[in-house]
């Protein structure tokens, strides 16, 4: 070593010390792909394909409702309506492949299910070519393989259906974080298949108690599973003031649910359905007639006071979109007082 190296410049063991070079970061400018603005202007674009009314195709949303209203009965509803069949509720979309995942429900409850409503439903050639229903087990979408597993089986399909959304992913709701994260995994599977995505989920306690099912706010977890989808349906219950503005008894009002969109981005609000829960769980247009016993006909609920019919009336297949008539008057029974107690 020189003596010219002043001690100073050694090291605490008498050695020279290291230089540490940091390493050189390859930074690579993201480029955006700019539109042409004029042509914008100029050239009349092609019309918004939507799946569901304001629900855009390539998109994601939700359907959220508490627990036990018929929320998966809906989206199975409107996955057989998509895939060919008939809806027994005015629902005009374009006919094509479905995927739906059903993580919540296993199979023979499914075949129960469809089973009981499939001689309301259509061509079942048609739609068994066109709905391809998977039960399957909880699974992460985040995982690559799920993922590409789900693009895999639903390129082609104009809609994608999770049911439901907590056995789609690992972590907790409430984490804005964690759910940004989702929701992505989600739309590179909408932008890869082209298809709508709709995951079910559960609305917050809250919501259900205090009967704000049709709120956005409804949404159990964190606001991101509201604010970066594009649509949001909910399915409610009535409440005692609903169920008394349109003259159904209060142990009744158990039967009806009512459907809309408490969120739509890319077109105007659609009307809200009061729908019935019929025979074998099929949700039907309600019927808030004079006739009281008219409404307890096709309860699934156990019914005191009288006998229900083994099987009820069929309901008849019109021409075109839906059912000419959905619930025929119910036969002589005991006063209606007695109909809907349970």
């Amino acid at each position: 070593m020189s003596r010219a190296l002043k001690k100073a410049e050694l090291g605490p063991n008498g050695l020279t010390p290291l230089k540490v070079v940091p390493p050189q970061v390859q930074v690579k400018p993201l480029k955006f792909n700019t539109v042409d603005f004029m042509s914008f202007c100029t050239q009349e674009p092609e019309p918004l394909d939507f799946v569901l009314p304001g629900f855009l195709a390539g998109t994601v949303g939700a359907l959220v409702a508490p627990g036990s209203t018929g929320k998966s009965m809906l989206a199975l509803q409107i996955a057989i309506k998509i895939a060919g069949g008939h809806s027994p509720f005015p629902l005009h979309t374009k006919t094509g492949p479905v995927l739906y995942l059903a993580a919540e429900d296993p199979a023979v409850v499914l075949q129960h299910r469809i089973h009981k409503i499939a001689k309301h439903i259509g061509n079942i050639s048609l739609i068994s070519k066109n709905l391809r229903l998977a039960p399957c087990d909880g699974m992460n979408i985040q995982n690559a393989d799920v993922e590409a597993g789900i693009i895999a089986s639903g390129t082609g399909c104009r809609l994608i259906i999770l049911d439901t959304l907590r056995r789609f992913h690992e972590d907790e709701e409430n984490d804005g974080r964690a759910m940004v994260a989702v929701i992505a995994a989600m739309e590179r599977v909408a932008k890869a298949t082209g298809a709508s995505v709709l995951f079910i989920h559960h609305a917050s306690k809250s919501a259900a108690v205090n009967g704000q099912g049709g709120t956005q706010q409804a949404s159990r977890g964190s606001s991101v599973l509201v604010d970066n989808i594009r649509w949001q349906g909910f399915l409610a219950g009535m409440t005692c003031d609903e169920a008394d503005e349109r003259g159904v008894p209060l142990t009744d009002r158990r039967l009806y649910v009512r459907w809309g969109a408490s969120k739509i981005n890319y077109s105007a609000p659609m009307q809200d359905v009061w729908l019935m829960r019929s025979g074998g769980g099929l949700l039907v247009p309600a019927d808030f007639g004079p006739n009281p016993l008219s409404r307890c006909q096709y309860a699934d609920y156990p019914v005191s006071g009288f006998e229900l019919p083994t099987a009820p009336p069929p309901l008849r297949e019109s021409e075109g979109d839906g059912f000419d008539e959905m619930i025929a008057q119910a036969h002589a029974h005991k006063e209606a007082s007695d109909v809907c107690s349970f």
